[in-house]
């Protein structure tokens, strides 16, 4: 049977299983790290996850550039964790992959996003 959706690509199941065993296991599993408790669980949702990352894999997006982007999003609220807990805030992994919020943390510079509050107005 042919695919109707001409964007839509067949991926291997080993890279799906693979990409996303790798995503999965450098998610954070709660927002405690260094000298912050932990306040909340924030890797959930398993099932739901693997079928959204299995989703955008087929659509073409790379398990590299997820991880990628997981991992400077991860590194950013560590770095920005000054008196407060920045990991807090952040999504689960199926909301995470279904809102796309892993494209904000592809630019090449994301430090570009701390401050970004009120720049239009100086």
């Amino acid at each position: 049977m042919e695919n109707p959706d001409p964007e839509y690509i067949t991926i291997p199941i080993e890279t799906i299983t693979t990409g996303f065993d790798e995503f999965w296991a450098a998610y954070p599993a709660s927002d405690a790290w260094g000298n912050f408790i932990e306040t909340r669980k924030i890797r959930s949702s398993k099932p739901r996850a693997r079928t959204v990352y299995s989703g955008l894999l087929k659509s073409g997006v790379l398990p590299e550039t997820l991880l990628t982007a997981l991992k400077r999003e991860v590194e950013f609220r560590k770095k920005t964790s000054i008196g407060k807990n920045n990991l807090t805030y952040m999504q689960s992994p199926a909301v995470w992959l279904h809102q796309h919020s892993y494209e904000e943390w592809l630019k090449d510079t994301p430090d570009e996003q701390i401050n970004t509050y009120g720049k239009d107005l100086v």
